[in-house]
């Protein structure tokens, strides 16, 4: 039972944080910053993202550092070629799991 009330307050709480922008900007143009922050962040968060990922390799032991080298390459690859976000990563995961599950 208590895992029901969890579930429905982090719920409540979500979307409650997710409609705070549509109630605040109803009737209002949004400022420049909020404009230029919603440009940048989000690949700010996926170099974060990439870096944290790969922060503990070390490139100088064995293969390691190989298959997450070629995987980062593929997808960076496949997003300027298609410019599909989704397929880039589908295909950069795949290939990632096969290489470690497989090759290396």
């Amino acid at each position: 039972m208590n895992f029901y009330i969890v579930v429905m307050c982090m719920a409540v709480i979500t979307f409650f944080t997710r409609s705070i922008p549509f109630i605040i900007f109803k009737n209002k143009s949004m400022p420049n910053y909020l404009k230029e922050l919603g440009d940048k962040l989000p690949l700010s968060i996926i170099v974060l993202l990439i870096i944290y990922c790969i922060k503990d390799i070390n490139f100088m032991y064995g293969n390691r550092g190989i298959p997450e080298l070629i995987s980062i390459i593929t997808v960076i690859t496949i997003h300027k070629w298609k410019h599909n976000i989704l397929l880039s990563i589908l295909i950069g995961t795949t290939l990632y799991m096969y290489l470690i599950q497989s090759v290396f």
